[in-house]
């Protein structure tokens, strides 16, 4: 989509330009993002996992440490909200992508009623 105000257009604010296949390329390289950001879920879930288990090695009850017990907790907390914001931004993006599908395809539905209205005068 591109706009233009071009001062030898006397009388004209500007005119918007969109290309419907632009507009799904770019829709399809969200989806692309959007699964990139989900393939870092698994990672951030395990995470928490992955450092207990650590803070757990050569312990007798097999349980993290207790030395570790703050720092499991702020890492739970923080790795709680990092996973929530990612998989905001994966919606987001997922979101974006679908509004630029459907906007091409309003686009393409809008010229195809027009030229038809055109080839029926």
């Amino acid at each position: 989509m591109s706009t233009s105000d071009s001062p030898g257009l006397a009388g004209r604010s500007g005119t918007i330009q969109a290309n419907p296949d632009v507009l799904r390329a770019v829709a399809a390289s969200l989806h692309g993002v959007a699964e990139d950001i989900e393939s870092l879920l698994p990672e951030i879930k395990d995470l928490h996992d992955t450092t207990a288990r650590e803070a757990a090695d050569h312990t007798v009850s097999g349980g993290p440490a207790p030395y570790f017990s703050p720092l499991l907790d702020a890492l739970h907390t923080a790795n709680g909200k990092v996973l929530k914001n990612v998989e905001q931004a994966r919606d987001n993006v997922r979101r974006d992508a679908e509004a630029l599908q459907g906007l091409a395809d309003s686009f393409e539905s809008n010229e195809q009623t027009h030229a038809s209205k055109i080839a029926n005068l």
